[in-house]
C-alpha cells in the first residue's frame, strides 16, 4: 500500500487540468449540442480526473444530462422524504379520528349537563365552529385544548379508557407534528443540505456554500477548499492572507495549504503544514493526510505507525482515495423544533375541563332525539369500532393521494 501511494503522487505534479475547469467544459459542449464523442472525451477526461481529487461523487452531471451518468448512493434524504410522508399521512388520519370523537364526546356532554335547550345548541354550535377551525386553518393550539378537554370531559362521565386513549393520541399527535416540522425544516435547510454534499461528494456548489455558512471569514474559507477539491489552485494567495481565530477554522486553513503543497510536490512543506493544522485540531482527515506525506517522503516508519493508529480509531478514512483529504467549514446548526405550545395547550385544556366538570352537574339519561344522531347511539354504547375503521380508512386515502401527487 505504501509503496502504491509513493507512485501515486508522482502524476499530480504535472497535473494542470481542473476537475472544475473539466466539468464547465462539459456543460458548455453539452448546451452546445457538441457530437457524441466530444461529450464522451468529456466525461471520460472527468472519470480520469476526479481519481486525483477528493471528489467521489457528482451527481451533476445526472442533472446535466438527465440520465445516470454517474452512480450516486442513496442519500439520508431519501428516507426522509419517506418518513415525512409517512409520517403526514398518520398525522392527518389521527386528527380525523380525534376530531370525530371530540366531536361526539363534546355533543354527548353538552346534552347531559342542566341547561336550557337553547343554550345547548349555541355551546353545540360554538363547538362545531371550532372544531372546523382546528382543522381547516390547521391550528394546533387549538386542536389540543379541544383535546385536553375531551380528556377530562370523557374521564368526568366515567370513560377512562376513552380519556387514556385520547390522551396517547395527543401525545403521538405531538410527537408526529414535531417530526413533521423537523424534517421538513431539515430537508429544505441549506446547512443539512451543504453538510451532506461535502461528507457524500467531497465539494459543494457555491450558492450553497452561501445559504450554509454564516460568516465570511468561514465563507471565504470554504470557497477555497471547494475550488481546492475541484482542481483550482488560483484562490492559494488569497488563503495565505487568511487569519482565523478559530482553532477549527485555522487547522481548515493550515490543512488547505498541506494539500495544496502536497498537490504540487512539496511534500516537506506539506508535512509541515499539517503538522501545524494537526495542533489546532485533532482530526482523522489531517492525520491520514499525514501519512500520506510520511509514505510520500518514504519514511514508512512513521507513516506505518500512523496507519496502525487509524485502523484503530478510524478503519473506515483508509478506505479514502490515495489523495489528501479536505477539512470543510461547518454549517449553521440546526434548530430543533419541540411543540411547547401544542403541549402547553393540552395542559390547559384538561385543567380548564376538569374546573367545568367539577361546576357543572352530567345526568342521564338524553333525550331520544339527541340519540337519533347518527352513530350516537355506537359511541354512548362504547362501541368505537366505526372510529377504528375511519381511521385506517383515513390513513389509506392519504397515503393513497400522496402517491399521486408526490409519486414517493
Amino acid at each position: 500500500m505504501v509503496l502504491f501511494l509513493v507512485f501515486w503522487t508522482l502524476p499530480l505534479k504535472a497535473q494542470e487540468v481542473s476537475l472544475k475547469g473539466a466539468l464547465l467544459k462539459f456543460e458548455r459542449d453539452l448546451k452546445s449540442g457538441a457530437p457524441k464523442e466530444v461529450l464522451a472525451n468529456d466525461l471520460k477526461e472527468i472519470r480520469s480526473l476526479k481519481r486525483v481529487y477528493p471528489v467521489y461523487y457528482l451527481p451533476e452531471l445526472n442533472y446535466l444530462t438527465g440520465k445516470e451518468i454517474e452512480k450516486v448512493p442513496s442519500s439520508y434524504i431519501t428516507f426522509l422524504r419517506k418518513l415525512y410522508f409517512f409520517g403526514a399521512s398518520l398525522e392527518n388520519a389521527l386528527k380525523v379520528v380525534l376530531l370525530s370523537l371530540a366531536f361526539y364526546l363534546f355533543l354527548f356532554y353538552i346534552q347531559g349537563i342542566g341547561l336550557s335547550l337553547s343554550l345547548k345548541r349555541l355551546f353545540s354550535f360554538l363547538l362545531v365552529v371550532f372544531l372546523l377551525l382546528a382543522t381547516v386553518v390547521n391550528l394546533s393550539p387549538l386542536l389540543f385544548l379541544l383535546g385536553g378537554l375531551a380528556v377530562s370531559f370523557s374521564f368526568s362521565v366515567g370513560r377512562r379508557y376513552l380519556s387514556f386513549f385520547l390522551l396517547g393520541a395527543l401525545l403521538s399527535l405531538s410527537f408526529l407534528i414535531s417530526l413533521k416540522e423537523n424534517v421538513s425544516s431539515l430537508l429544505t435547510s441549506p446547512s443539512y443540505l451543504y453538510s451532506l454534499k461535502v461528507e457524500r461528494d467531497g465539494y459543494c456548489p457555491e450558492y450553497l456554500i452561501s445559504e450554509a455558512v454564516s460568516s465570511e471569514i468561514p465563507k471565504e474559507i470554504e470557497f477555497i477548499t471547494n475550488s481546492f477539491a475541484l482542481g483550482d489552485f488560483s484562490p492559494v494567495k488569497k488563503l495565505k492572507s487568511i487569519k482565523p481565530k478559530s482553532p477549527y477554522l485555522k487547522a481548515v486553513v493550515y490543512n488547505d495549504l498541506g494539500y495544496f503543497y502536497f498537490y504540487k510536490g512539496d511534500f516537506k512543506k506539506a508535512l509541515n503544514v499539517f503538522k501545524e493544522a494537526l495542533n489546532y485540531y485533532k482530526s482523522p482527515v489531517i492525520q491520514f493526510n499525514l501519512y500520506l506525506t510520511y509514505s510520500s517522503l518514504l519514511k514508512f516508519n512513521k507513516a506505518n505507525a500512523i496507519r496502525r493508529k487509524l485502523l484503530k480509531d478510524n478503519p473506515n478514512i483508509l478506505k479514502a482515495l490515495p489523495v489528501p483529504l479536505l477539512l470543510h467549514v461547518k454549517g449553521k446548526s440546526f434548530k430543533l423544533f419541540l411543540p411547547y405550545l401544542s403541549l402547553f395547550s393540552l395542559v390547559c385544556g384538561i385543567a380548564l375541563g376538569f374546573f367545568v366538570s367539577s361546576k357543572v352537574t352530567f345526568a342521564l339519561p338524553l333525550e331520544e332525539s339527541f340519540l337519533k344522531f347518527p352513530g350516537m347511539l355506537s359511541f354512548i354504547n362504547q362501541r368505537y369500532h366505526p372510529f377504528l375503521v375511519l381511521f385506517f380508512v383515513s390513513l389509506l386515502l392519504n397515503l393513497l393521494i400522496g402517491k399521486l401527487i408526490w409519486g414517493t
